[in-house]
């Protein structure tokens, strides 16, 4: 009888870890499949863009983090142009992560529960991203250490809306004007969070 209680503790410790993994690896997944409906035009099985909290950016931005930090929502046309290129460039580069920050609601809603993160965020990135009223969609910012190296909104200035008002699809030139830009953005970033190199 002794046996069997001494085994229960243990069993039951790898049982619940088991399903913690479990638990865990669903959420992932989740995030991942979420991202991916938002951004349908990206391949899952090369996607590294990750949605993050406002309370973990302002945590990194505090505490020395490197690596690509997008900021915009999906109902950005220029976001959903840009983010499959910062994906591609980020993967080229030997990145392992871009993390994204969903900022419509914080930023557009003073109600918003994420008003004050919001704030701080934008108060500790306002002056390196060229002082803007508001942190414009998309901002794709390459940190190191802590610190903003580049920065780059929207797509490349010669991709704007039509007398339609509508945001037409990029050319070829404007598409490799725009994965330029990023390979020197991203290579100038060094070090960075979940790399290759580090």
């Amino acid at each position: 009888m002794n046996k069997i209680k001494n085994l229960i503790l243990p069993i039951g410790v790898v049982v619940i870890t088991i399903l913690l993994t479990i638990v865990l690896c669903i959420n992932v997944n989740m995030e991942d499949h979420k991202f991916k409906e938002d951004y349908p035009q990206l391949d899952e099985n090369k996607l590294i863009i990750k949605y993050t909290t406002a309370n973990e950016v302002l945590e990194l931005l505090e505490n020395n983090y490197s690596g690509i930090i997008v900021y915009g929502f999906k109902q950005c046309p220029w976001c959903q142009a840009v983010v499959p290129y910062v994906n591609e460039i980020a993967l080229e580069k030997g990145y392992q992560e871009v993390l994204y920050l969903d900022i419509k609601d914080m930023r557009d809603n003073p109600d918003s529960i994420e008003k004050e993160q919001y704030n701080k965020i934008f108060n500790l990135i306002k002056e390196k991203i060229g002082n803007p009223e508001k942190i414009f969609a998309p901002t794709i910012t390459v940190l190191k250490e802590g610190k903003i190296t580049s920065y780059s909104t929207g797509t490349v200035d010669s991709h704007q809306i039509n007398e339609n008002h509508i945001l037409p699809p990029m050319t070829e030139e404007q598409i490799m004007e725009l994965r330029q830009l990023f390979r020197k953005m991203f290579y100038h970033g060094g070090a960075y969070r979940g790399s290759k190199n580090s």
